[in-house]
This record gives C-alpha cells, sequence and structure tokens, in this order.
C-alpha cells in the first residue's frame, strides 16, 4: 500500500461512514470533512496520500485544487464524469457497492492479498 491517510471532503455522512469502514479495512484512516474550509486548515497541518472529493460542484473541485498543492492523488466521486478536472480520478457513485469499492482499491493501490 501506498498511503495510510485520506482526507474525504463531502457532506455525504453515509458515504463518509462506508468509505471509513472500507478504509479501515484496508489498514488507512480517513479524515472526513464538510467544507473547503475545514479541508484547508487540515491541509495546513497534515499530509495525505489521497483526496476524495465526493459530489462537489466543478468550481468546488477547481478551488480545491488551488488549495491543496502538489502531491497526493485527487479521486472525485459523482455520478457525472463531468465534474472531475483532467488531472483527477473519476470513479462513479451509484454503481454497485462491489464494483466502487474494486476500483477504489486499485486506484489506491491496495494488495488485496493483503490482510489487515
Amino acid at each position: 500500500m501506498l498511503m495510510d491517510s485520506v482526507l474525504l471532503l463531502g457532506r455525504d455522512p453515509n458515504f463518509a461512514w462506508a468509505l471509513q469502514k472500507i478504509l479501515g479495512e484496508w489498514g488507512m484512516r480517513l479524515e472526513h470533512v464538510y467544507t473547503l474550509s475545514e479541508a484547508r486548515l487540515r491541509m495546513e497541518r497534515f499530509s495525505y496520500g489521497a483526496y476524495l472529493l465526493d459530489g462537489l460542484k466543478p468550481e468546488e473541485i477547481e478551488a480545491f485544487e488551488r488549495a491543496k498543492g502538489p502531491g497526493g492523488k485527487v479521486v472525485v466521486f459523482d455520478v457525472e464524469p463531468a465534474a472531475a478536472p483532467m488531472n483527477a480520478i473519476f470513479l462513479l457513485k451509484g454503481v454497485p457497492l462491489p464494483s466502487m469499492v474494486s476500483s477504489l482499491r486499485e486506484t489506491l493501490h491496495v494488495d488485496p492479498q493483503e490482510n489487515h
């Protein structure tokens, strides 16, 4: 595994809970924030291997990209791929959960054979 700390910016607490369970099983720690200003504060104090953006508007994603700076993968979860900027990885939200989990595992380079 290449990273162990992930920041989620999104407004859906149920999705955050599910991601926290999934990432926890992979030995990763998820921090969830609801607003861009909360994300900025966290990014000033901590570094993350990946940033998950859930259901943000395109202008919110652009503002996040500017605030983030270099480093860390950006993964955008949405129902429309048009929301993801060119340098972000897009994962479709709303597909069957096993498919989404498999795509996320591949994106974050988690070895499915690893035991945690």
